[in-house]
């Protein structure tokens, strides 16, 4: 019980903080731009790519639709162009895959995240910016390989963990 009291009064003074910090509306007027880099991909199996990324973030009209275009090879072979949709609250955002698929978004701590499931594969995806760069990092577990622990009591409640696929990352400095 102490653990838990402990944990929810760091997560407030963290919560704090991040507001205190960045305020809620930088996105997307402090994102907008293009942004470029290149993605390092390992995986668990030792598989490793380096490959040429862009990220471009441009409001429309309104700051309730933003384009959210993602860019993967040095001749733009695979160019993912999506929007992001404000939600209800100032925190919440749609990304939009414009195909049937929308995944809900937070900004939070100036971070964008998203965590969602595709094929078996749970994938969690965090853009970050820090002065004039976005840092983005991509994690992928394997849904389906559940590795459950804990007793199920209150001392020693049931835990479910994920076995690590790949981890992406990229720096990606402005191209204003």
């Amino acid at each position: 019980m102490k653990n838990r009291i402990f944990l929810f009064a760091l997560f407030l003074i963290v919560s704090f903080a991040a507001q205190a910090q960045w305020p809620e509306n930088s996105f997307p007027k402090n994102w907008e731009g293009s942004w470029e880099g290149r993605v390092e991909y390992t995986t668990t199996l030792g598989m490793n790519m380096d490959v040429y990324s862009a990220l471009h973030v441009q409001s429309s009209t309104s700051d309730d639709t933003v384009s959210f275009t993602i860019v993967y090879g040095e001749d733009s072979a695979d160019i993912r162009e999506y929007q992001m949709i404000k939600g209800e609250e100032d925190y919440e955002w749609i990304l939009d895959e414009q195909n049937g698929i929308e995944i809900q978004s937070y900004f939070i701590g100036n971070q964008l995240v998203n965590l969602f499931e595709v094929q078996g594969t749970l994938i969690m995806a965090m853009y970050e910016l820090k002065e004039k760069e976005v840092l983005m990092q991509m994690f992928a577990y394997d849904s389906k390989e559940l590795f459950e622990s804990g007793l199920g009591t209150e001392e020693s409640p049931e835990v479910n963990s994920y076995y690590l696929l790949s981890y992406s990352r990229a720096i990606m400095t402005s191209k204003k």
